[in-house]
């Protein structure tokens, strides 16, 4: 029996959009992407205090160590204690390490922006948000 070329690119062309839809929703369901909270970090004698946002759901409590990325760097950093604010969590840090390769960490400047990864979030649940 002989097959006719419109059987073939009719079903053809349906079985490709399947697969390539399927692996879409492979790929949508297996990767994460972390969301980040931006900090404000001011050095004093030492220490560094860290005004954290409360929108980003992350609590912070005294003994935590959190893993604040600048760039591709990244330092770790023990909270002695923390206050609150209406919009901020005020956290007293001090570098879980050696306070030279902090100091290098922070620049030069008494006050930068670093981030702190909070969590991560499904592909598929920021685009099905979105639709």
């Amino acid at each position: 029996m002989k097959r006719s070329p419109h059987f073939v690119i009719r079903y053809g062309l349906l079985l490709t959009m399947l697969i390539l839809f399927g692996g879409i929703l492979l790929i949508l369901d297996r990767f994460e992407i972390r969301q980040r909270a931006a900090i404000d970090l001011i050095r004093c004698n030492g220490q560094c205090v860290a005004y954290i946002p409360r929108s980003n759901g992350k609590s912070v409590a005294p003994g935590d160590t959190l893993l604040l990325h600048r760039g591709s760097r990244e330092q770790a950093f023990v909270v002695e204690r923390t206050a609150q604010e209406p919009s901020y969590v005020v956290a007293r840090l001090h570098p879980a390490g050696e306070s030279a390769k902090a100091a290098q960490f922070l620049g030069p400047d008494s006050k930068t922006t670093v981030y702190l990864y909070t969590h991560s979030v499904k592909l598929r649940d920021l685009v099905f948000k979105k639709l």
